[in-house]
């Protein structure tokens, strides 16, 4: 540790994934599955490749490498005025939903039936019970319905000299939905603590567009997330808080009061033979309380297995047990613990690995019944007009006018009605541009493919996509390429195809790079000359235009020229993606085509 730990707290983020995140727990190359929580592994690797990116190697080295800041896993948020169940009910205050206690079971099949904690109340003769698991909400009676999706892609090849690569199947979480982390920090004093946690806001802050979350190195698992400080967890003009989750109860803890000592997060407990052992928990939990008789009333401690594969290394490492979050060591003490005494507690995680979020707990007042808990999505509760990455923009009853300059959250929906509006008439552009003809039958649907791979990969700006695109058909390799490039006959197919843009047949390979030097000033040219481009353009932007006075038109308003001209590359991004991506078709259809009509010849 870099920081005297004289007094610790608890960093409240909020997580806003703006695209699908895939967390690769296990070394089954042919499935990654991500868990319903992200693990503070993955934020640890988060935060060190941006401030590695940024050149910001001091505090690489004091916050992730000597554990200045020791990371926690991020749970479903459910934020206040979120649909809760039916006939209108709504999440009253915000909260988070946390592994429910392994205590807690469902009678038989019934998934909408109340739950009750088996250790108190008597079960029914012939009924089978089922664990409750998921992710419950310590106060309320809320479930985390946490969406995910599965799907399948083809893996890389491995550079075995087939050139073949793996099918594989992956389960993201969807985009849109938010999630809590508390990151705590130890520090000499509250002035030096608040001062760190202020530094790492103000990075995250400067980060934001950068900050990738879980298996993201390729393009199929997106990661992109926003990450602020989650200000209603914390007092104005304080980022830290005293609680590792939030909670309202009073923390006393009076003596011969059962609690429940509640893993949060997997916990790697060596046992008496020297090796991991789950049920090594108990005892590691009742070594906490020195100089106060605790007595462990029950306890419910189930394992997993962690580790199996590091993405970084893309290979396996040592996999080991460990206690499952969830599981429910039950205590009472002899004597009272204050408020403090309990967050003490809480405050060092059990076992080994702490700064990677292994080992958390929170203590918990027993739960006898949670009656009939209702599922609801971690998405943003604020009550504005949720836009597709899960961001909201909020529009106040002020006139448009002056909107640029005063109110940033009706620009991000202006921005993304007009994103939204121009992608068709672009893509119409891209196929229209992609019709077959014999100087573009010499590039096949895999080549494309790969220029495809090299154009969505994730890039900070649309800028910088182009600019790989255009290197990766170069005739040398750029100083500091930040991709692949194309080689031998792949490259000699790309240098002698031609294009047709604006009545001139140009090498594909000089359209890249002009893309890539100004896309501005090829998009006025080319794409500007076009005129059925121009007019289907203009129809659409006009179409949802806030600025615009009636809507229908083809005369842009200012504001939409301005607009145009600052997404210019990021118009010549989709143009390009969808013109790879309609020729390899095309060539698919074009080579079935000729295949029958040998077939019909012969």
């Amino acid at each position: 540790m870099t920081a005297e730990r004289g007094v610790t707290g608890y960093l409240p983020l909020r997580l806003l994934l703006t695209a699908g995140v895939a967390t690769r727990t296990r070394l089954d190359p042919l499935r990654v599955e991500a868990e319903r929580v992200i693990n503070g592994r993955a934020q640890r690797g988060m935060l060190a490749a941006a401030l590695r990116d940024a050149g910001r190697d001091r505090e690489l080295d004091e916050w992730v490498a000597r554990g200045g800041v020791w990371f926690a896993p991020a749970f479903p948020r459910l934020e206040a005025g979120v649909a809760a169940g039916g006939a209108g009910g709504v999440v009253e205050r915000t909260t988070v939903a946390v592994p429910a206690p392994a205590t807690l079971f469902r009678s038989g099949a019934d998934d909408t039936g109340d739950a009750v904690d088996l250790e108190r109340v008597q079960p029914s003769p012939g009924v089978a019970y089922r664990a409750l698991g998921g992710l419950l909400a310590p106060e309320a009676g809320y479930r985390a319905a946490v969406a995910a999706t599965a799907e399948q892609y083809l893996g890389r090849g491995r550079g075995d000299g087939t050139g073949r690569g793996a099918p594989f199947f992956t389960t993201t979480l969807d985009a849109g939905q938010v999630f809590e982390t508390r990151w705590q920090m130890w520090a000499a004093d509250g002035a030096r603590l608040d001062a760190l946690a202020w530094r790492v806001v103000d990075f995250l802050t400067e980060a934001r567009g950068r900050l990738v979350l879980g298996a993201a190195g390729a393009r199929a698992h997106g990661g992109e997330v926003r990450v602020d400080l989650a200000e209603d967890a914390v007092r104005p003009g304080r980022p830290v808080a005293a609680d590792r989750i939030g909670l309202t109860a009073d923390r006393d803890w009076p003596a011969g009061e059962e609690r429940d000592l509640v893993l949060l997060s997997p916990a790697l407990v060596c046992g008496a033979g020297g090796g991991f052992h789950p049920r090594a928990l108990v005892a590691a939990v009742a070594r906490r309380f020195p100089g106060t008789a605790v007595e462990v009333v029950t306890a419910h401690v189930e394992a997993q297995a962690v580790g199996g594969y590091h993405r970084g290394y893309r290979g396996p490492v040592a996999e080991r047990w460990a206690a499952r979050p969830g599981s429910v060591v039950r205590l009472r003490p002899n004597r009272p613990l204050t408020t403090e005494q309990v967050r003490a507690l809480e405050a060092h995680p059990l076992g080994e690995r702490a700064a990677d979020g292994y080992g958390q707990f929170a203590v918990l007042a027993v739960r006898e019944r949670v009656v009939a808990p209702v599922e609801v999505a971690p998405v943003p509760g604020g009550g504005g007009i949720r836009l597709a990455d899960g961001t909201e923009a909020r529009i106040g009853a002020a006139s448009p006018a002056g909107w640029l300059q005063s109110d940033r959250d009706l620009g991000r929906l202006y921005d993304t009605l007009l994103a939204n509006a121009a992608a068709e008439p672009v893509r119409a552009f891209a196929r229209r541009l992609a019709a077959v003809d014999d100087d573009l039958r010499g590039l096949t649907p895999s080549l494309l493919g790969r220029l495809r791979e090299v154009a969505a990969a994730p890039h900070p700006t649309a800028e910088r996509a182009l600019r790989a695109l255009a290197d990766a058909v170069g005739e040398r390799d750029a100083p500091g390429g930040p991709g692949p490039r194309l080689r031998g006959k792949a490259l000699e197919k790309v240098a002698d195809a031609r294009v047709r843009v604006a009545g001139h047949r140009v090498p594909v390979r000089d359209w890249f790079a002009e893309l890539a030097r100004d896309p501005r000033r090829w998009w006025d040219r080319h794409a500007g000359a076009d005129a059925r481009l121009a007019s289907a353009l203009a129809e659409a932007l006009v179409a949802v235009d806030l600025t615009h006075p009636t809507g229908v038109g083809a005369d842009l308003t200012d504001a939409a020229r301005d607009w145009r001209r600052r997404h210019a590359a990021r118009l010549a991004l989709l143009l390009v993606a969808t013109w790879l991506a309609e020729l390899a078709r095309n060539l698919r259809e074009a080579a079935g085509r000729d295949g029958e009509g040998r077939r019909g010849e012969s």
